[in-house]
């Protein structure tokens, strides 16, 4: 799903939307410049602390797939590394996903006979993603090693068609006037070793990484004339100064667990959100007040009823895939069809948003339709007839009894002309009829710090880095707006990850 900001947001308006303060918008966030909680500090006229309560030659503010990507590619080039995640455990969206990476030429993909290419691949995520063109090549470049990597590390992906295995994670079968149809999205053998579970075992097992849980990064430390990044302030009540001799990854995820931000960036109407608790913004609050630009906002999404919150299987998996193929439809508040309902499930999630209210309902009968609801059915909107189950939706009756017999002489037809549903046609025919409201609900949101492919955060104006400054995964904006298919989200943050690791170790120590 996208938003409908096409340009990189300003730091004023984003720190607004964020609830940061004036001070931050002003750029005055560095050491000198904000409260110390923990304890008196001499600072030097330069703004930098004289003394630092830790050191690292990097530091990673987020320990989710990015972070520790990261952090094993920077241990293992002989940095010291010290990780900061806001949470009581590491993990982060990588850990809470359905453990599901992309990837192009994978040996995976090989070995079931399937031919792909970088290429072909871009003809696809150029399409489909809306994304900087450079960053999506450098994820579908990268995306092979990565698999690689997590396989080497101990993480299982059959050689077999279905979960886990190989299939089909978006709409590639849908698009092949692009190019043609390829299976690229692994699932690993779940739960353990899983794909999170051997990152992290990795992680623990390598020399070098310290990981501080409950630490949430609150500012960085800025050289005041060049804004070269030196360290970071943490901590949740009692703040601390964490030197980065190298430099420091921001790999903090997403903002959609801040209400604020989504409203501001993603829809003005609510989302509901699955996403990991510490998906408030905070890597790009620490980006924006650095300096950087933010943009390419969207989210990955999936279509939710909202009471209770739970996938809809009608609109996620389709009918054939349910007891007695039960048909339904999708309406708004005006009571019209708005949408072909079986095309991919992020895309529906931003048609929902553009409808009034930011409001639709699935439509469905008989007994297949209520089983299919599930526990949504106890809080549907019901009816024996179209009149009585819309008088109970708040919607024309009149409107919805004509979108249910255009629908109905569709199906009779064999032929979507309104939508170009290209399957399940299957009329509503009589009642009782069931109506359940449904949402997007948000996993985690794309888009943040802008980023060249060596995952370097760029300033506000130009193209100019930020020395010393890293932003990987969720925390930049490296996918683009739109969801591709199922595991690009995790790709790129361990391709990301692994590149802004490896650079930012190579770094020179700044003192």
């Amino acid at each position: 799903m996208g938003t409908h900001l096409d340009t990189d947001v300003s730091r004023r308006s984003f720190l607004k939307a964020s609830g940061a303060t004036a001070a931050v918008a002003a750029g005055a966030l560095l050491w000198g410049c904000a409260p110390n909680t923990s304890k008196e500090r001499t600072v030097s006229e330069s703004g930098i602390p004289e003394t630092w309560d830790e050191e690292a030659d990097v530091v990673i503010v987020g320990g989710g797939g990015a972070g520790m990507s990261a952090a094993l590619m920077a241990a293992e080039a002989g940095s010291s590394v010290i990780v900061l995640e806001k949470g009581p455990a590491t993990g982060g969206s990588t850990a809470l996903c359905g453990q599901a990476i992309m990837g192009v030429g994978t040996s995976v993909q090989k070995a079931l006979g399937i031919e792909d290419s970088v290429e072909e691949a871009m003809k696809y995520f150029s399409a489909i993603g809306d994304g900087r063109d450079d960053l999506v090549r450098f994820v579908v470049e990268h995306s092979a090693d990565a698999v690689e990597w997590l396989i080497g590390l101990g993480m299982q992906v059959p050689t077999e068609i279905g979960n886990p295995g190989l299939v089909f994670g978006g709409q590639e079968k849908e698009r092949a006037d692009l190019t043609a149809p390829v299976m690229r999205t692994h699932y690993a053998v779940k739960p353990d070793p899983g794909l999170w579970p051997v990152l992290q075992k990795a992680a623990d097992a390598q020399e070098g990484i310290t990981v501080h849980t409950g630490t949430p990064a609150t500012r960085l430390v800025q050289r005041g004339d060049t804004g070269e990044v030196l360290g970071v302030i943490a901590g949740d009540g009692r703040e601390k100064a964490i030197k980065a001799r190298k430099g420091v990854v921001l790999a903090a995820g997403g903002f959609a667990r801040n209400p604020d931000m989504m409203h501001a960036l993603i829809s003005r109407y609510d989302v509901q959100t699955t996403a990991n608790e510490c998906d408030t913004g905070d890597g790009m609050n620490l980006g924006l007040a650095a300096g950087t630009s933010v943009g390419y906002f969207g989210m990955l999404s999936n279509v939710q009823f909202s009471q209770p919150i739970m996938p809809c299987a009608f609109i996620v998996l389709g009918p054939d895939t349910m007891e007695g193929k039960p048909p339904f439809i999708s309406v708004n508040v005006q009571g019209e069809r708005w949408t072909n309902e079986r095309k991919f499930y992020s895309y529906i999630c931003d048609d929902i948003l553009k409808q009034p209210e930011g409001r639709a309902f699935v439509l469905t009968c008989g007994d297949a339709g209520k089983a299919g609801l599930s526990r949504a059915a106890e809080q549907a909107h019901t009816g024996d007839t179209l009149a009585e189950v819309a008088a109970s939706m708040g919607v024309d009756p009149e409107a919805l009894t004509a979108t249910v017999e255009q629908w109905n002489a569709s199906c009779a037809a064999g032929v979507d002309a309104q939508f170009g549903r290209p399957s399940e046609l299957y009329p509503l025919e009589s009642g009782p009829y069931y109506a359940a409201e449904v949402k997007p609900g948000a996993a985690c949101t794309f888009g943040g710090i802008t980023v060249d492919t060596d995952m370097h955060a760029l300033r506000a104006t130009g193209d100019a880095v930020i020395p010393r400054l890293y932003a990987a995964g969720m925390n930049s904006m490296a996918l683009g707006r739109f969801y591709p298919t199922c595991g690009s989200a995790v790709a790129t943050a361990i391709t990301t990850g692994r590149q802004a690791g490896s650079n930012v170790a190579a770094e020179a120590d700044w003192e």
